[in-house]
Protein backbone atom coordinates (compact mmCIF):
# COMPACT_ATOMS: atom_id res chain seq x y z
CA UNK A 1 0.00 0.00 0.00
CA UNK A 2 0.97 3.46 -0.54
CA UNK A 3 2.04 6.03 1.31
CA UNK A 4 1.30 8.63 -0.92
CA UNK A 5 -2.13 10.27 -1.05
CA UNK A 6 -3.03 10.77 -4.94
CA UNK A 7 -6.09 12.10 -6.95
CA UNK A 8 -6.89 14.95 -4.48
CA UNK A 9 -7.30 18.13 -6.56
CA UNK A 10 -9.33 20.15 -4.60
CA UNK A 11 -9.37 20.92 -0.89
CA UNK A 12 -12.74 19.48 -0.54
CA UNK A 13 -11.13 16.33 -1.47
CA UNK A 14 -8.43 16.56 0.82
CA UNK A 15 -10.96 17.73 3.76
CA UNK A 16 -12.90 14.40 2.97
CA UNK A 17 -9.83 12.64 4.17
CA UNK A 18 -9.39 14.10 7.71
CA UNK A 19 -10.67 11.60 10.12
CA UNK A 20 -10.19 10.60 13.56
CA UNK A 21 -6.82 8.34 13.53
CA UNK A 22 -5.28 9.49 10.28
CA UNK A 23 -2.27 11.41 9.62
CA UNK A 24 -1.52 13.25 6.40
CA UNK A 25 1.76 15.29 5.75
CA UNK A 26 1.22 17.74 2.92
CA UNK A 27 4.38 18.27 1.32
CA UNK A 28 4.07 21.65 -1.01
CA UNK A 29 6.78 22.26 -3.66
CA UNK A 30 7.10 22.79 -7.22
CA UNK A 31 8.91 21.41 -10.14
CA UNK A 32 11.19 24.45 -10.35
CA UNK A 33 12.35 24.43 -7.09
CA UNK A 34 15.96 23.39 -6.53
CA UNK A 35 15.60 23.86 -2.34
CA UNK A 36 12.58 20.97 -3.07
CA UNK A 37 14.45 18.56 -5.04
CA UNK A 38 17.57 18.73 -2.83
CA UNK A 39 15.45 17.88 0.27
CA UNK A 40 13.02 15.28 -1.72
CA UNK A 41 15.13 12.01 -0.33
CA UNK A 42 15.47 12.55 3.01
CA UNK A 43 11.99 13.42 2.92
CA UNK A 44 11.41 9.62 1.37
CA UNK A 45 13.52 8.21 3.70
CA UNK A 46 11.86 9.46 6.93
CA UNK A 47 8.41 9.23 5.43
CA UNK A 48 9.34 5.22 5.52
CA UNK A 49 10.42 5.28 8.68
CA UNK A 50 7.10 6.69 10.17
CA UNK A 51 4.38 4.58 11.72
CA UNK A 52 1.70 3.23 8.35
CA UNK A 53 -1.04 5.23 9.21
CA UNK A 54 1.07 8.88 8.23
CA UNK A 55 0.18 8.84 4.88
CA UNK A 56 1.70 11.75 2.65
CA UNK A 57 -0.44 14.12 -0.38
CA UNK A 58 2.68 16.37 -2.36
CA UNK A 59 0.78 19.40 -3.70
CA UNK A 60 2.49 21.09 -6.64
CA UNK A 61 1.27 24.81 -6.08
CA UNK A 62 1.79 25.15 -9.68
CA UNK A 63 -1.22 22.58 -10.89
CA UNK A 64 -2.87 22.30 -7.72
CA UNK A 65 -4.12 25.63 -7.57
CA UNK A 66 -7.17 25.50 -5.04
CA UNK A 67 -4.67 23.06 -2.65
CA UNK A 68 -1.98 25.37 -2.68
CA UNK A 69 -4.43 28.47 -1.83
CA UNK A 70 -6.32 25.96 0.59
CA UNK A 71 -2.96 25.44 2.42
CA UNK A 72 -1.47 29.07 2.24
CA UNK A 73 1.77 28.17 0.84
CA UNK A 74 3.48 30.97 0.66
CA UNK A 75 6.94 29.91 0.18
CA UNK A 76 8.14 26.16 -0.55
CA UNK A 77 9.17 23.97 0.39
CA UNK A 78 6.10 23.53 2.98
CA UNK A 79 5.27 21.06 5.34
CA UNK A 80 2.18 20.64 7.34
CA UNK A 81 0.99 18.00 9.51
CA UNK A 82 -3.09 17.36 10.21
CA UNK A 83 -3.95 14.81 12.71
CA UNK A 84 -7.09 14.03 12.06
CA UNK A 85 -9.46 17.27 11.54
CA UNK A 86 -6.58 19.41 13.43
CA UNK A 87 -3.85 21.20 11.47
CA UNK A 88 -0.62 20.40 14.00
CA UNK A 89 2.63 21.23 12.64
CA UNK A 90 4.56 23.36 10.28
CA UNK A 91 7.42 23.75 8.68
CA UNK A 92 8.93 25.73 6.11
CA UNK A 93 12.06 25.45 4.26
CA UNK A 94 14.75 22.49 3.24
CA UNK A 95 17.12 22.43 6.40
CA UNK A 96 18.19 19.09 7.59
CA UNK A 97 17.37 19.67 10.78
CA UNK A 98 13.91 21.28 10.95
CA UNK A 99 12.75 18.48 8.28
CA UNK A 100 13.70 16.01 10.74
CA UNK A 101 12.67 18.19 13.79
CA UNK A 102 9.13 18.10 11.89
CA UNK A 103 8.76 14.32 11.21
CA UNK A 104 9.89 14.10 14.84
CA UNK A 105 6.69 15.66 15.59
CA UNK A 106 4.91 13.96 13.11
CA UNK A 107 6.04 10.56 14.28
CA UNK A 108 4.99 11.50 17.93
CA UNK A 109 1.79 12.29 17.18
CA UNK A 110 1.40 9.13 15.08
CA UNK A 111 2.51 7.58 18.69
CA UNK A 112 -0.10 8.98 20.30
CA UNK A 113 -3.03 7.53 17.64
CA UNK A 114 -1.63 4.63 17.71
CA UNK A 115 -1.87 4.40 21.47
CA UNK A 116 -5.57 5.78 22.21
CA UNK A 117 -6.62 3.20 19.61
CA UNK A 118 -5.17 0.63 22.05
CA UNK A 119 -6.80 2.27 24.61
CA UNK A 120 -10.07 3.41 23.25
CA UNK A 121 -10.19 0.38 20.50
CA UNK A 122 -10.65 1.15 16.55
CA UNK A 123 -10.61 4.43 14.73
Amino acid sequence: MSRYIKDIETRDDFKKLLKVGTIIVVKAGADWCGPCKKVAPLVKDLLETMPKSVKMLVVDVDSDADLATFFDIKQVPTFISYVGKDKMDVFIGSNEKGVRAFFDKVAAHAGMCDLCQDVYGSK
